[in-house]
């Protein structure tokens, strides 16, 4: 085992870019590596000393989502969560969030979506469930962007939440037991839609609620997913 950890690390040089690198713990993800005869997948390797590393190939991702209320932008974090936003940017990519719906608005709380079509059908099939990236140095305030999960710190697939407030208190990393929600990303300003971007958030927040079988907070009205695109990368 430390023979291969001295090969992977010769590899690790300007072959891997720096947004696989996660700096609250000093580990890179290489999705591949050939040793020999032998590929090895979905490598992570824990470095010791970081000398020096370039900076990220794709640091400034920002997503466009569109809904049938208004559009939001956001800047997503590839250095400080790059597992949790691939994932996001894959699911985005293959266009799986087209159609899907927030089906739970809880006002002063969180906007949630991306998991279920209208009627409450659940969207499948997900990619497999992903590690949950907390602590990342990234934190639950206002209209920030995070993954949803069950219980089980590593069960998020598809379904992400907005913060409407400054959750960082109750959805932050605090210790193992309590393990927090992975944020990855922030609406942004960018491309001078700030205010849109703010007012359709607001729209979704304030929208009337029902209770539908065993899901509570589901919007009267669907407030549909049209699409997630990246806008500039």
């Amino acid at each position: 085992m430390k023979f291969l950890l001295l090969m992977l690390l010769t590899f690790i040089h300007t072959s891997f870019a720096a947004d696989i690198y996660n700096p609250a713990n000093n580990q890179l993800s290489i999705p591949s590596v050939q040793v020999g005869s032998t590929t090895y997948n979905n490598v992570v390797v824990t470095v010791g000393n970081i000398l020096s590393i370039g900076s990220s190939s794709n640091q400034n991702t920002y997503i466009r989502i569109q809904t049938n209320v208004g559009s939001m932008d956001f800047q997503l974090f590839p250095v400080s969560a790059p597992l949790t936003v691939q994932n996001f940017l894959n699911y985005t990519n293959a266009g799986f969030f087209n159609g899907t719906i927030f089906h739970r608005v809880i006002p002063n709380f969180v906007i949630q979506g991306g998991g279920y079509t209208p009627g409450l059908v659940p969207k499948i099939p997900t990619l497999p469930a992903i590690s949950l990236e907390t602590p990342n140095g990234l934190s639950n305030t206002l209209y920030t962007i995070a993954m949803a999960r069950t219980s089980d710190p590593n069960s998020a697939t598809s379904q992400f939440f907005i913060n409407l407030v400054n959750n960082a208190s109750s959805l932050d990393y605090i210790n193992a037991v309590n393990p927090g929600y992975a944020v990855f990303g922030i609406s942004t300003n960018n491309f001078g839609l700030g205010a849109q971007t703010s007012a359709t958030i607001n729209t979704i927040a304030n929208t009337a609620t029902q209770t539908v079988g065993g899901f509570a907070n589901v919007p009267v009205t669907d407030v549909v997913i049209q699409s997630i695109k990246v806008v500039n990368n």
